[in-house]
């Protein structure tokens, strides 16, 4: 299968990297990481998983023109890039070409459907982690399950064989046709972890260590929870909150992407995630003051003083 990665950051390199390893046709574009994108080309792409370094050899480059129409496009940039992200990857995109969004946030369907019909469009949430070390290099920093499903009509079979193409390059997926739901539980998660660790400074595990951080979670979490049932999808609070925590718990020490952003300076993702809350909230006439204050806090350059 031919397969164009568009966005060479992290997570998109090291999906590239797998597939690339079990055989699949892989295209890393990224009109901006040139340093990266130049190394790879240079020395190949270096996945460091479990203390060993593997090499692998990619197709990487500044320019779409290079790459020709794929079977699959994914999409791994940042939610507020991927509207540019689509435009720039349309040269790679031919008539039976199916596009994947892997990002977080809600938001991104509509703006994909500006450019295709739903029957060319899928959506997916990963639990995958990796780290960008360097140029070139990337550390594989967590396994986790891989779920895609589409947003309109499309043909089962080349849906599982995009399925069976992921697990073959040991990218553990799944085929979920209610991809909705899996969306809107990540967006519960992100919504209660990114933005006050953000604001902050705080690593994961603070929010369930931190009386007053972990009730302005559970104050965020119920605000989203209604939002959500009020789009007709049917989650319980306590459940959710249990969820949110224990991911806390076993990434006590990690740094938030959000976190991580805001200390490079870098554009978030908050108003695809807590933002989305708020914008969906208003159109439900539900109040979502926390999630507000929180979205204001984050674009006002992280932790109070």
């Amino acid at each position: 299968m031919k397969i164009a990665i568009i966005g060479a950051g992290a997570l998109g390199s090291l999906f590239g990297g797998l597939l690339v390893r079990s055989g699949e046709e892989v295209h890393l574009f990224d009109p901006i990481a040139k340093e990266h994108i130049a190394a790879i080309n240079a020395a190949g792409l270096v996945i460091e998983e479990a203390g060993e370094m593997i090499r692998v050899a990619v197709r990487a480059t500044t320019s779409i023109e290079e790459v020709g129409q794929a079977e699959l496009v994914a999409l791994f940039v940042k939610a507020p890039q991927t509207e540019a992200a689509i435009r720039g990857a349309l040269p790679a995109i031919g008539p039976s070409t199916l596009v994947l969004s892997l990002q977080n946030g809600l938001g991104l369907e509509e703006l994909m459907e500006k450019y295709l019909p739903k029957s060319r469009l899928l959506r997916g949430v990963t639990a995958q982690g990796s780290t960008l070390l360097g140029p070139g290099r990337v550390r594989h920093a967590g396994r986790g399950p891989t779920w895609l499903g589409p947003l309109g009509q499309v043909g089962r079979e080349r849906l599982e064989g995009i399925v069976r193409a992921f697990n073959r390059a040991r990218i553990e997926t799944y085929l979920e046709l209610d991809i909705a739901r899996l969306v809107w539980k990540k967006l519960l998660i992100n919504a209660g972890i990114n933005a006050l660790t953000a604001i902050f400074g705080v690593p994961n595990g603070k929010l369930v260590e931190d009386p007053e951080l972990n009730a302005i979670m559970r104050g965020a979490l119920a605000e989203a929870v209604e939002v959500a049932r009020a789009q007709g999808l049917e989650f319980r609070l306590p459940e959710v909150v249990a969820e949110v925590e224990e991911v806390c718990r076993l990434t006590a020490a990690n740094l938030s992407s959000m976190l991580q952003d805001v200390r490079r300076g870098s554009e978030t993702e908050i108003d695809y995630i807590n933002g989305a809350v708020v914008r969906l909230g208003e159109e439900r006439g539900l109040p979502t003051p926390l999630n507000r204050l929180l979205v204001r806090l984050v674009k006002e350059g992280g932790k109070p003083r």
